[in-house]
């Protein structure tokens, strides 16, 4: 099961930026691209079926309506950046 998350919905420029702890976030797509950048830890995420471990100052791009999950390992600080196909 996977549910649509609305980022980027409204056809109009947005940017959100946030750090989160340890997060962990369920199967899920949205119209918006996703940076990720892991400050500590380790993170397992899954982009279309494929499961990557990122480590400290890995990055990962994620583009609009892909299938992607995020599950910290252990424990786990992030960056992400979340913006509209209109930026």
């Amino acid at each position: 099961m996977f549910f649509f998350e609305h980022h980027g919905i409204r056809e109009s420029e947005s940017f959100n930026f946030f750090t989160s702890t340890n997060l962990s976030f369920p199967l899920h797509f949205h119209r918006a691209y996703e940076i990720i950048i892991v400050k500590n830890g380790q993170l397992r995420l899954s982009i279309d079926q494929k499961t990557y471990t990122l480590n400290k100052n890995d990055v990962a791009f994620i583009f609009p309506n892909q299938l992607h999950q995020l599950e910290t390992i252990n424990n786990s600080t992030v960056s992400i950046i979340i913006f509209s196909p209109e930026l």
